[in-house]
């Protein structure tokens, strides 16, 4: 019996490969049909030759690609625009930099053309670094004003926080862009994003190193201009970035960690605006992205805490100034997207 099994599998699996090779070569011949039938003009017979073939997934990329073609090529000349459009969204979908050539319908390489404008959907990462600023709204020193100076072993108030050194950061995050009219599309995702400085504490008089890590979440709205840049477009970039503190790190000037780590003192949630430039630069199947854009800090990213508790941030060893302020970056990221329409 199991012999018997065998030997009947392989002939049912011998009689499906006869079968599918056979059907290729039945669609084969008859996309070579279709083929003239459009150079006899006789485009109504197109559809019922290679349909069929389309639905069963018999043609490779190249056969879809020119059964696409014929099919869209017969529609716009029949004047069915929206199967037409439809015909390109496949095609596009399939190989973005399709071509046409003189010999297709007018309609057909305007709308193609038009189209590839205009992607429904555009997914991918972009990564990039930033150089960042700081803006301090405060220094908490009210400890040391004149009637408590002494208290703390004569110091005074002044330049408690000083000599801010920057230093490039880095950026990562996953996109999604969703068309809302042509040219105006809205655009998000989740990423990283690192800040790094370095300043001076008068109270430890020493250079401390700051590194802020933040998960960011982008609510961007682009637009278009109507220009292009060697038949690649530039746009415009607005919105909110929100911000979500992952920790905030102190360190020594050779790098080492300090104990007072300053994230519980840190806002969990804050929020920049962000503007920016970028260009769509078709390579292959591919869009990539360069991007310059501009986030300032709309939200202070420390907590209110109690006199008492800055005191004691002071009289820590080692010693450490609290401060309130707004983190702003220039970003330079570069994006690879995979475009849907």
């Amino acid at each position: 019996m199991t012999l018997r099994n065998a030997i009947l599998g392989c002939c049912f699996f011998s009689a499906s490969l006869v079968s599918i090779e056979t059907n290729a070569q039945d669609c084969d011949n008859n996309l070579k049909i279709a083929l003239q039938h459009a150079t006899d003009g006789k485009l109504h017979l197109i559809h019922t030759l290679i349909d069929e073939c389309i639905a069963s997934e018999a043609y490779n990329k190249d056969q879809l690609l020119s059964a696409y073609k014929l099919l869209g090529n017969a529609s716009f000349i029949l004047d069915s625009i929206d199967q037409g459009e439809n015909y390109i969204r496949l095609i596009l979908n399939k190989q973005l930099n399709f071509s046409l050539g003189d010999q297709d319908a007018f309609k057909f390489r305007q709308h193609l053309e038009e189209l590839r404008k205009h992607p429904t959907f555009q997914f991918g990462v972009k990564v990039g670094f930033n150089e960042p600023s700081l803006l301090l709204d405060d220094i908490y020193d009210d400890i040391f004003d004149r009637v408590n100076a002494e208290n703390v072993a004569g110091l005074t108030g002044g330049d408690l926080i000083s000599d801010h050194t920057m230093q490039t950061g880095f950026n990562l995050q996953l996109i999604l862009i969703k068309k809302i009219i042509n040219n105006l599309e809205v655009e998000s995702g989740f990423g990283f994003q690192t800040t790094k400085f370095h300043y001076y504490d008068a109270v430890a008089d020493s250079k401390k190193g700051t590194k802020v890590k933040d998960f960011t979440i982008p609510v961007h709205f682009n637009y278009y201009l109507p220009i292009q840049l060697s038949g690649n477009r530039i746009g415009l970039k607005t919105g909110p970035t929100i911000n979500l503190l992952n920790s905030w790190a102190t360190s020594d000037r050779l790098g080492n960690s300090l104990s007072n780590d300053q994230t519980d003192i840190r806002t969990s949630f804050n929020y920049n605006w962000s503007s920016g430039v970028f260009m769509n630069w078709k390579i292959g199947n591919f869009i990539f992205r360069p991007e310059v854009v501009y986030s300032a800090g709309l939200t202070p990213r420390s907590k209110t805490i109690t006199d008492a508790e800055n005191a004691a941030l002071i009289l820590n060893d080692p010693p450490f100034v609290n401060y309130n302020g707004r983190l702003n970056h220039f970003i330079f990221s570069l994006g690879i997207l995979k475009q849907r329409f």
